[in-house]
């Protein structure tokens, strides 16, 4: 005995990073009234899937379509878009391959350390010219990592940073430096830390005083200012 029938399917698959990605399928047999969910995790090469029956019966069916279809799709789109975004987001990073970016960062880490040599004696000059009349000589700079403990009125360095002693004073221009762009795009400057908060952090000396600041990648620098001046008490 032939017995014909229809099965339905439905297929959602959502991207989480470049080379992973997630997906659900429904798959409905009639007349035999099942219910069936498939779920599938695809991270590089491996392959995952469950399938869980919600229902093979036909007087339950309403039923299970309503509790284990439409409740679990709103209850997942309300947790992911409202209250769980960031924990969502961070779990989605999980699953980010990286490896491109850091062989394009060596790539820029390399040009920006012969950008560097080639601004070195540009720096010395600036620096000797700088120290005669007391105008502004970069003591110390770093370039890299925010801490996350960092607020925006205090932002603390990370341990991912690059050294940009020398672009800086080479920028200097009669006893003042003003940088306005994303200092990653500055000459002898690369991004040490794709992704990932950033801050310029810079100590001078002006008029034979220490002078400290740290800014936000994307908040402009404006040397010398009197608000970075370092008071004797608080260098002791």
């Amino acid at each position: 005995m032939l017995v014909s029938g229809i099965s339905p399917s439905i297929h959602f698959e959502r991207r989480l990073s470049r080379f992973s990605r997630i997906g659900c399928a429904l798959h409905f047999s009639f007349p035999s009234c099942m219910l069936t969910a498939k779920f599938k995790l695809k991270t590089g090469q491996s392959s995952f899937e469950w399938q869980v029956i919600l229902c093979d019966d036909r007087e339950a069916l309403a039923r299970s379509t309503i509790y284990g279809v439409v409740v679990p799709v709103v209850l997942f789109q309300l947790a992911t878009k409202v209250l769980f975004r960031k924990w969502c987001d961070r779990f989605a990073s999980l699953f980010d391959d990286h490896s491109h970016e850091r062989e394009v960062d060596t790539v820029k880490q390399e040009e920006a350390a012969r950008v560097i040599n080639l601004m070195r004696p540009t720096s010395d000059r600036i620096r000797r010219e700088e120290q005669q009349k007391l105008g502004v000589v970069i003591t110390d700079a770093r370039y890299g990592q925010a801490d996350s403990f960092g607020s925006s009125s205090y932002i603390v360095a990370g341990d991912r940073t690059i050294d940009v002693t020398i672009p800086l004073q080479a920028m200097v221009n009669d006893s003042q430096l003003r940088i306005y762009s994303v200092k990653s795009q500055l000459p002898g400057f690369y991004d040490p830390c794709p992704g990932e908060p950033k801050m310029l952090q810079v100590r001078y000396m002006f008029r034979d005083e220490p002078h400290a600041v740290t800014v936000a990648d994307d908040m402009p620098l404006q040397i010398p200012t009197k608000s970075h001046r370092i008071s004797c008490q608080h260098s002791l």
